[in-house]
């Protein structure tokens, strides 16, 4: 959820080919832990616009400037601030429309993408940090 998988894929990428074993199983609850704690409505990890919302944000910006470097994470910073920017407008108009859910969703996103912006010179300074934010 926070990026890990992806993170370890890319270190253990980084070393060549892997053994996978097959007679092992998981079970994975989607978000079924996380949404108690983050009083989360959906299971769906593509939703940027509650608190879960928020710490995949910023997950998902920590792992890009880790794995990534510096120049990928300014893009997807810049993306997003722009999406948020230009989303709202389109959202408000599309509520005339009787989609207020989309507006909401969508300031949800906003809120959380400007929230990330206290954070970010932490994470181009890729110094260690906590970055749970409950």
């Amino acid at each position: 959820m926070y990026h890990e998988e992806s993170e370890w894929c890319g270190r253990l990428q980084q070393y060549g080919k892997l053994c996978l074993y097959g007679d092992l199983r998981v079970t994975h609850l989607e978000g079924a832990s996380a949404n108690t704690a983050f009083q989360s409505k959906t299971n769906a990890y593509s939703n940027l616009s509650d608190k879960k919302g928020f710490q995949l944000l910023l997950s998902m910006m920590v792992r890009i400037r880790k794995q990534f470097g510096l120049h990928w994470f300014l893009l997807h910073l810049s993306i997003h601030l722009l999406a948020s920017i230009m989303g709202l407008p389109i959202a408000f108009l599309h509520s005339f429309l009787g989609g207020f859910n989309k507006l909401k969703q969508t300031w949800g996103y906003t809120k959380n993408v400007w929230r990330l912006l206290p954070f970010v010179i932490t994470i181009i300074q890729k110094q260690p940090f906590f970055y749970k934010v409950l």
